[in-house]
């Protein structure tokens, strides 16, 4: 009796070392957590809540040295009932030229980490992308809302997206 429970003691032990030895995801939080458990481990100021049913997002402004108006967001999905999928930083920058200069930069920082990013372009957005661990990064120019966006995807999120639009 006395081994069985040594080896359950052991078990529980492995479990909340792994647990908490897994590193962050995005800023200080991990993929999966509750909206609750993303507001406790933030310590920017919540802006008014952005509620549209089907994605719950939580918006947080921040200093940037590259915008004055720039957010860190946080997106829980009605497909994962509405758990942490994805985060970001949105910075907001009219002027063309500085956008594409930060977006520059962005990319050269993440390649001395992450490797080359892939680039692609659209109508809409030009960017790189970078996988690693259990995330999926895009750094990208959004040209509708004059935006250098930086935004982290839980990996099994995506693959779970693509598979139900390849289906």
């Amino acid at each position: 009796m006395k081994k069985i429970s040594f080896v359950i003691l052991i078990f529980i032990f492995l479990i909340i070392l792994i647990s908490c030895s897994r590193e962050k995801d995005f800023r200080n939080t991990i993929w999966d957590m509750t909206i609750s458990e993303v507001k406790n481990a933030e310590t920017l100021k919540l802006e008014p809540p952005n509620d549209d049913g089907k994605l719950k997002v939580l918006e947080y402004k921040y200093t940037s040295t590259f915008s004055e108006d720039s957010y860190v967001m946080y997106m829980f999905p009605e497909e994962s009932n509405y758990t942490l999928k994805v985060g970001g930083y949105w910075n907001y920058i009219e002027d063309e030229s500085k956008r594409n200069s930060l977006l520059e930069t962005i990319k050269n920082e993440k390649s001395k980490t992450y490797g080359k990013g892939l680039r692609y372009e659209d109508s809409n957005f030009i960017g790189y992308v970078w996988e690693y661990d259990n995330t999926v990064l895009k750094v990208f120019n959004d040209l509708g809302s004059e935006a250098i966006v930086e935004m982290y995807f839980d990996k099994e999120y995506v693959s779970l997206m693509t598979d139900k639009t390849v289906n």
